[in-house]
């Protein structure tokens, strides 16, 4: 399910944009699953890029990231047709969760930070929160301290999965 808030009064935007964010808005339920049929699964993509190594504690076996995630999904209650919006395309707009009882994203990840989620006209979400993340890891102390080594700007990681009641 997919929570979301937006202060419309407070809304810096035309008044298609308003109109739009109204419309999709002002009526969506957040207890119910954004596909078109209750027996469809949600497809769900999700991914992590990393960012930056901040900090590798070898005695504490203790690895400190900077990590992008990447959430993808088909909203079929967040679609418009944009010819009756001015060719509006695009939406950006707060996500408050994703997530329910048995799948939690953004709740689940205490060191995420808030971002937009982009609603494309057909349904398509994207939602790509950055965060700080604290891996454990087994590693072999017996040469610490290790040499220093450079390694790669960014490393991607992906997956799809269904996801049903």
């Amino acid at each position: 399910m997919i929570y979301l808030t937006q202060k419309f009064a407070e809304t810096w935007a035309g008044y298609n944009e308003k109109k739009l964010l109204h419309k999709l808005l002002d009526h969506y339920n957040v207890l119910e699953r954004p596909v078109a049929n209750e027996s469809d699964p949600l497809q769900l993509s999700f991914g992590l890029t990393l960012m930056q190594i901040i900090d590798v504690d070898e005695k504490n076996q203790l690895l400190i990231t900077n990590i992008w995630l990447k959430l993808e999904w088909n909203d079929m209650n967040l679609r418009w047709n944009s010819s009756e919006y001015e060719a509006l395309k695009t939406l950006e707009f707060h996500l408050i969760a994703f997530g329910n009882q048995t799948f939690s994203c953004t709740a689940g990840f205490d060191g995420t930070y808030l971002t937009n989620v982009v609603v494309r006209n057909n349904g398509s979400c994207m939602y790509v929160p950055p965060g700080i993340f604290k891996s454990t890891y087994k590693i072999d102390i017996a040469w610490f301290p290790f040499r220093r080594c450079k390694m790669r700007d960014e490393i991607a990681v992906g997956l799809t999965m269904d996801y049903s009641h």
